[in-house]
């Protein structure tokens, strides 16, 4: 079983719903949406991210930067970015899954951080 499959079903098994989506894995945490990113050159790394939480156009983009560029500067394992096409901001996490992987301790860990990094970029947008 591939380490998206095994995400899925723990996913499953903690009693959320997971869907499979074209890019991986999607669903919902405490009114939060997350996406899990398959990459399918190298199936050991794992992307978790809570998209699309600020649309970013001419008038904000600045602020939307600096607010990223904070969150990067203050918070561990997580990174702020506005997408390629610079139309939103997103929170990422990213890992490296080993061969004895203990879900339990990685997505929990994950949801936490990616969490607290989307309350500290809004906090740094405030700024």
């Amino acid at each position: 079983m591939s380490v998206i499959d095994d995400i899925f079903s723990y996913l499953k098994n903690e009693g959320l719903v997971p869907e499979r989506t074209s890019f991986g894995i999607g669903f919902k945490y405490q009114m939060l949406s997350y996406v899990i990113i398959e990459d399918e050159n190298d199936q050991n790394f794992v992307q978790i991210a809570l998209p699309k939480l600020l649309d970013v156009d001419e008038n904000n983009m600045l602020d939307a930067l600096m607010a990223c560029n904070k969150v990067n500067d203050n918070k561990k394992v997580i990174k702020a970015l506005v997408s390629e096409e610079g139309k939103s901001v997103w929170i990422l996490y990213e890992t490296v899954i080993d061969s004895t992987p203990v879900y339990d301790d990685i997505l929990p860990r994950a949801v936490k951080y990616l969490s607290a990094g989307r309350d500290f970029f809004f906090e740094a947008l405030k700024e």
